[in-house]
């Protein structure tokens, strides 16, 4: 009997976790990195980076046969969040150079460290907050991982 081995997503989101405290225009410059932690609501001084997990999907793959012959899609997401206490224009492009560095980060390696084989969907979403701190915007980014299923 075949045996089939599920992905284990922690390792990818701690691959992205670790990809972006590396990268020295990312966590290295102060940006806050967490995973699966409660989204940021207060502004953080060099931005804040939230890595979470969204779903898999068990798609069969197109050539082959048996039921194993599958891809894993791993939906995970990013919630990026700037901030400024003056100025919506300015806080737009804090979050737009944020934006530009994290997805550099991951476009660099889009085997997320070995932890994919590639990556695939990728979307930007934009939410912007006015508070007694001023003004906060976010976006997020959702995008697929790639893996086929690996028998043992």
């Amino acid at each position: 009997m075949t045996v089939i081995v599920p992905t284990d997503v922690s390792e990818i989101t701690r691959a992205v976790e670790q990809m972006l405290n590396d990268a020295l225009d990312v966590g290295q410059a102060g940006v806050l990195i967490e995973r699966s932690a409660e989204e940021r609501l207060t502004p953080t001084p060099h931005g804040w980076v939230g890595i979470y997990r969204d779903g898999i999907d068990y798609p069969a793959r197109t050539l082959g046969m048996g039921s194993g012959y599958r891809n894993q899609l791993i939906r995970l997401y990013l919630v990026l969040q700037e901030s400024d206490p003056t100025s919506g224009d300015e806080c737009e492009d804090r979050l737009e150079r944020l934006l530009q560095k994290v997805v550099g980060v991951l476009l660099s390696d889009p085997s997320l460290k070995g932890t994919v084989q590639t990556l695939d969907a990728f979307t930007v979403r934009y939410v912007g907050l006015k508070g007694d701190a001023g003004y906060m915007q976010m976006a997020r980014i959702d995008f697929t991982g790639v893996i086929p299923v690996s028998a043992m």
